[in-house]
């Protein structure tokens, strides 16, 4: 046998050729992989385009936990201060991602703050839609516009029950426009004008119609305590708050947050780790943390929001898996892994279930992306991101062949040839398995 012979067979046995087969299904034809699987002390497992920065949708969210929690740790509790004033209200809002409207009507009672008073906000960032969010997202509660003072994950829902549409929230300032009883129900939403038309026939059964954005969530929240927003030019009373509104523990939100990939919440915690004002200071931030103290090369990371929503976002598979062996140096991976779901829990209710993988899904049109960590037979621990970019095949079926990449790695003992393992082949170009088809 040939050296180059010896070294093709050497590459495409044990671990590495089931990958390798698994990645070589039709259902990628066509798409970027990126994909990359280390031990925690930065060995490689295996790796495909592992240092290609590519769209991570929503395992964008994974970055954000991670620098909450070092930046805040797991137990901060945001706390949201009002004050009774003459005027009517002041408000400091730090930002809290589970402020409820039931709890700022609370307050309004027992402040007593007159209807129709006027509400001062200082808000910690009020930045809006973040950066390459596109215009037919917006309308929904998963494109809410991001504010420090704002209620019940800036979305709301409209609903109906025995043909009829329910009325909304007054305090939402929303116009309703019901046209039309025949043909199958339609919602068209305007959150720029805040103004809504349901048509055609409105099922018996107590249905949630449509999970839709606030169309000022900072106004909205303002009026549930009673009064019109006004942005605070000067700073609180000189005296301790009338009011506070603790919120839940920060690894309890995250967990929430990353669990059902809740994307108004992502982006409170980016600012809320960040310290930042805009999306700009908040990407510059980000981009700093990950290189700076997580370890991922330089230019590997491109942050501009909190959730994954914008296409703007890039990371490699490589930086990705970074984090997850700087968290378990840094002594942050129990709490990192607790907030991210596990198979069986929310975006992974129907995957995974029984295995050891914790982690973050990401979907997006043509982009599936998965991130996390695992065990293997040999009981070495895993950090793994697959990456896919410019998918034409279903989503299912591309999550399906994820959990199997992920079910072939439990099941390894890590004793075969690998391909980190193997010494580069003394010629042009690398390993097929390092490379795009």
């Amino acid at each position: 046998m040939t050296i180059l012979a010896a070294w093709i067979a050497a590459a495409h046995t044990g671990l590495a050729a089931d990958l390798d087969r698994i990645l070589g299904s039709s259902v990628f034809e066509g798409a970027t992989l990126g994909v990359c699987v280390t031990r925690m002390d930065g060995s490689v497992v295996y790796e495909r385009n592992g240092d290609r920065p590519l769209v991570p949708a929503s395992c964008q969210k994974a970055y954000t936990a991670a620098l909450c929690l070092y930046r805040l740790g797991a137990d901060y509790r945001p706390e949201t201060k009002i004050w009774r004033t003459e005027y009517g209200a002041y408000v400091e809002a730090p930002g809290d991602p589970g402020l409820s409207a039931s709890q700022l009507r609370k307050a309004r009672e027992e402040l007593s703050i007159p209807k129709g008073a006027t509400v001062r906000v200082r808000e910690a960032y009020r930045p809006g839609h973040g950066p390459g969010w596109t215009w037919d997202d917006l309308p929904y509660d998963y494109a809410a516009q991001v504010s420090a003072f704002s209620a019940d994950h800036c979305s709301f829902v409209a609903q109906a029950t025995a043909g009829r549409l329910l009325p909304l929230d007054p305090a939402l300032n929303i116009r309703v426009r019901r046209v039309g009883t025949r043909g199958k129900w339609k919602v068209q939403y305007d959150p720029t004008r805040a103004a809504m038309t349901v048509s055609g026939r409105l099922p018996q059964a107590a249905t949630d119609l449509e999970e839709l954005a606030q169309p000022d969530p900072s106004a909205y929240a303002a009026r549930l305590l009673g009064g019109r927003y006004e942005a605070a030019q000067e700073g609180p009373p000189d005296r301790p708050p009338d009011l506070t509104i603790q919120g839940a523990p920060i690894h309890t939100l995250l967990k929430e947050c990353c669990e059902e990939s809740m994307n108004p919440s992502a982006e409170h915690f980016l600012f809320l780790g960040s310290k930042a004002r805009d999306y700009s200071g908040a990407g510059r931030e980000m981009r700093s943390f990950l290189e700076t103290t997580v370890g991922v090369a330089p230019g590997s990371v491109e942050p501009v929001d909190g959730s994954g929503l914008s296409r703007r976002n890039r990371t490699s598979a490589e930086a990705m898996c970074q984090l997850f062996r700087w968290a378990a140096s840094a002594g942050l991976s129990a709490e990192l892994e607790e907030v991210l779901a596990a198979g069986g829990e929310g975006t992974l209710e129907k995957r995974l279930t029984g295995s050891s993988f914790v982690g973050k899904t990401g979907t997006m049109t043509g982009i599936v992306g998965l991130c996390g960590v695992l065990t293997d037979a040999s009981g070495t621990k895993l950090a793994m991101t697959f990456l896919v970019n410019g998918s034409r095949g279903p989503a299912s079926k591309v999550r399906s062949a994820q959990d199997e990449f992920v079910r072939t790695l439990e099941e390894s003992t890590g004793s075969g040839r690998e391909v980190a393992d193997l010494a580069p082949f003394p010629g042009p170009g690398p390993a097929r398995s390092r490379r795009d088809d």
